[in-house]
This record gives C-alpha cells, sequence and structure tokens, in this order.
C-alpha cells in the first residue's frame, strides 16, 4: 500500500489528467509510470539530461501561486509541459491555468547546466530568489495601489 504521501500525488495527478496530451515517444524517454514527491527539481534536471538534444526544450522554475510553492517543470515548443513529478505532459495554458503557475527562471539545456553547477558548489539559486522577491514585491505593491 502506498505511502499517505505518495497516495496524494496520484490523486493530484489524477485530477490533471484532463489536460494531459500525448507527445512523440522521441520525448519520452526516462519517463517513468510513478510520481516523485517533493522532487520536482530533480526530475526537471533528469528529463533534461535524458532529452536535452531535442529541440525546444526549457527547464523552468516558479511557483505554485495558490500555495507559494516552489516548483520546477520542463516547457516543450512552447506548447506543452512536462511536470517531472507527476511524470505527465500536460497542455501549457491549461495547466498555468490548474496549478496558477508563475515562471520565474527559464534555461535552455546549456544554461540548466551551468545553473546546477552553480547550485552544486554552493552558490545557491540567485536567479529564483531575485525573481521570487520581485514577484512578491509586485504583488505587494498592487495590493497596496488597490
Amino acid at each position: 500500500m502506498p505511502s499517505y504521501l505518495y497516495q496524494c500525488y496520484l490523486d493530484f495527478r489524477k485530477e490533471l489528467e484532463i489536460i494531459e496530451v500525448e507527445v512523440p515517444e522521441e520525448y519520452k524517454n526516462g519517463v517513468k509510470n510513478r510520481v516523485y514527491p517533493n522532487k520536482c527539481f530533480d526530475k526537471s534536471f533528469d528529463y533534461m539530461r535524458e532529452n536535452g538534444d531535442l529541440p525546444n526544450l526549457k527547464y523552468i522554475e516558479g511557483l505554485y501561486t495558490e500555495s507559494e510553492l516552489d516548483h520546477s517543470w520542463i516547457e516543450i515548443d512552447d506548447r506543452i509541459v512536462f511536470d517531472g513529478t507527476m511524470q505527465r505532459f500536460y497542455d501549457k495554458e491549461k495547466y498555468y491555468q490548474m496549478k496558477q503557475a508563475v515562471k520565474l527562471v527559464e534555461l535552455d539545456n546549456r544554461g540548466m547546466w551551468g545553473y546546477l553547477f552553480q547550485y552544486q558548489i554552493g552558490n545557491g539559486k540567485p536567479e529564483l530568489e531575485q525573481a521570487k522577491e520581485e514577484y512578491f514585491q509586485n504583488k505587494i505593491d498592487l495590493q497596496e495601489e488597490k
């Protein structure tokens, strides 16, 4: 029997089934039929490692704004999202709407590897932190204008 957390993620994936899309087989390299709770950054890096030579892939870091949860995903041809946690492909526009997602960092394959290296040597993720700070400051400014 799956753990409670694992089952919650299976339930989340079930909710997203309505926005799943089919992709060509070459985009499915390394994709598993399981969920990876709390592993979005790792699984996004894994996907790029396995598929980074394919055209038009972008590594994304951002937020689910409803919960202000940091998240990472892959965009394909600016139309499809691969969510590494769910191991599924989704319509990008509908994914952003359903998950209330905001893109803060976008990197191509080469940029992602440089970003990963900087993180691994202890430099953190300054691009993400700065983008989050700006996002939240803009949110505060908009609230104050009301």
